[in-house]
């Protein structure tokens, strides 16, 4: 499941950032899932990254932090939602949180097992 098909800039230095939803039509229960996130950034220590599940249980999947490295490119593997239901609208929130380096989500996709 894709949340977006094209990059999308990230808001520089704004608390609400960039919120993407991607809706599953799915019933079923949920084992681990997956983010497979690619972010293109000058700065990835200014990025906090949230997944939330439909029925609103959140996970932050990235802290901002002192970290100086260029973009997050990396699968992510989330236990938190074991046993909920996969259907419904899961939104993705990205912000920087500091201003100056700039970003774009380029890919962010789930995979429900």
């Amino acid at each position: 499941f894709d949340f977006t098909e094209r990059p999308v800039a990230i808001p520089d230095n704004d608390t609400d950032g960039v919120t993407l939803t991607l809706d599953v039509v799915e019933d079923g229960a949920l084992g681990e899932v997956v983010l497979d996130l690619a972010i293109t950034h000058t700065y990835r220590g200014d990025l906090e990254i949230e997944l939330v599940h439909p029925g609103g249980e959140r996970v932050m999947i990235k802290e901002r932090g002192w970290d100086s490295s260029d973009d997050v490119v990396d699968f992510f593997s989330v236990t938190a939602f074991d046993g909920l239901d996969r259907k419904g609208t899961w939104t993705l929130h990205v912000r920087d949180l500091a201003n100056l380096d700039t970003g774009e989500v380029v890919k962010a996709k789930l995979e429900l097992r």
